[in-house]
């Protein structure tokens, strides 16, 4: 099983932004992903994204089996926070959506 460390984002945000470019488009990783959305994990190694939080409360879903990073779209990641189970586990966690979001 997949599992993360309180602190750990797997890579850290400014080495995924300038090594996350895909090889079909001009789409890449944006570094303020990781600030948007706190629950995003980037592999490098796998080219996968995670979602710690539904991560650690083992749901079955795309961003617990990796959602593959190889053309990223912001689209795909607020789809994620915005279903139910992820909003179930934030509450769980007591992870307020307004702390998620910049300003």
């Amino acid at each position: 099983m997949f599992s993360f460390s309180e602190n750990e984002n797997v890579q850290d945000s400014a080495s995924v932004a300038s090594h996350a470019k895909t090889p079909n488009d001009n789409r890449q990783i944006q570094e303020y992903w990781f600030k948007e959305f706190p629950w995003l994990v980037y592999d490098k190694e796998r080219n996968l994204f995670f979602c710690q939080y539904c991560t650690s409360d083992q749901l079955s879903n795309v961003f617990t089996k990796g959602r593959s990073a190889e053309q990223p779209r912001k689209d795909c990641l607020t789809k994620h926070e915005n279903t139910n189970p992820h909003k179930e586990v934030m509450r769980k966690l007591k992870i307020k959506p307004s702390l998620c979001k910049q300003t």
